[in-house]
């Protein structure tokens, strides 16, 4: 195992307990510096007895135990990890909006063709009229400008646009929940209980087990004004869903729930100002929030419904979910579709 050289440290074989000494931290460095730290070094030791640490199946050596500073004890686990990453964010959202992008491309790649080439061709001309240094920069405008001439058409004309718009609000959602990990809850995106449809969000902490759906519209919803009828249906529509996929959720964990407090959360999203609108309303049995006011209504909650080892008993369930449609998934359909900010940095790095 490779150890840090300017980390005092100690390895405790019979409970698996890797210590790090106070002055591995930095006085301004809190937990997360410590997970961050950790998985730089690869900490995947195999502790002679896994039941001994909490969440755990056998044999698994993604989760280390760590202990920082003040003696307090975190876990350092990849999949957990990897469940609360962007890259599981909107996944089925993001698979219709490349679907759309792909049949679009195959329909019209005639004009995709000459729009890539049309830059070269308008800067053919000051290709010859320029010389030295202003060359190379028309050079590179003309290599540059077709690709993204390309992209912004396939996005804009193939209706791709507001499925990614409405995967960025997702995103924001989920990074206003993955705050909450500092203070013991646990964050899985894109679980899938139903073949064609997946949650958008499961967390599970000191509150109970919420149940979070994203939404975003380019119109304002109609939280203190019920005159937009149109509007008035797709919030509808919204907490139709979220109860729906809290029901699947108590049905397909129930063994694990056990009388967890389970909440539907609808996290709505606008490019319209709502800044007049309530903060959060109950709408029947879920709970709908303005994004902007989600932090706000996240402190709110009240905790002490689950401890630790009840935490750790429903997100095993939620882990094990994962893990076979996940699986599942990737034998059906390949391996997911990759975000449009993967995409880019993968162009970059292969130019």
């Amino acid at each position: 195992m490779p150890f840090h050289p300017e980390c005092s440290h100690h390895f405790n074989a019979h409970s698996g307990t890797f210590t790090l000494a106070p002055r591995t931290l930095a006085p301004n460095h809190d937990i997360a510096s410590a997970v961050q730290h950790a998985g730089r070094q690869r900490l995947c030791a195999s502790p002679t007895s896994p039941a001994d640490i909490p969440g755990e199946r056998r044999g698994n050596c993604h989760s280390v135990p760590v202990r920082v500073g003040n003696g307090r004890q975190i876990f350092v686990n990849r999949h957990s990890r990897q469940l609360a990453s962007r890259e599981r964010v909107g996944r089925f959202s993001r698979g219709i909006a490349w679907d759309l992008i792909t049949s679009f491309a195959r329909r019209h790649w005639i004009i995709l063709l000459a729009a890539l080439f049309l830059p070269i061709v308008a800067f053919l001309p000051l290709f010859f009229l320029e010389h030295g240094a202003a060359r190379w920069i028309t050079v590179g405008a003309a290599g540059i400008s077709g690709p993204w001439i390309v992209a912004v058409m396939t996005i804009l004309m193939s209706g791709a646009a507001d499925p990614f718009i409405g995967l960025d609000a997702e995103a924001s959602t989920a990074d206003e929940l993955r705050r909450l990990r500092r203070h013991g809850w646990k964050l899985a995106n894109g679980i899938k209980i139903r073949e064609k449809e997946d949650i958008d969000h499961l967390v599970v902490g000191p509150a109970g087990l919420l149940v979070v759906e994203s939404k975003w519209s380019r119109h304002r919803w109609p939280l203190g004004d019920q005159s937009q009828s149109f509007m008035s249906a797709r919030l509808s529509d919204a907490v139709a869903q979220v109860l729906r996929n809290r029901k699947d959720v108590s049905t397909q964990f129930a063994k694990a729930l056990d009388g967890t407090p389970l909440r539907a959360v609808c996290v709505i999203w606008s490019a319209e100002d709502s800044s007049g609108d309530p903060p959060w309303i109950e709408f029947g049995d879920a709970v709908v929030v303005r994004g902007p006011a989600l932090k706000s209504w996240l402190r709110s909650l009240a905790g002490g419904a689950l401890d630790e080892p009840g935490i750790d008993r429903v997100w095993k369930e939620i882990e094990h979910q994962a893990s076979v449609r996940d699986e599942n998934d990737r034998k059906r359909s390949g391996p997911p579709r990759p975000t449009m900010a993967r995409v880019v940095v993968e162009s970059f790095l292969d130019t």
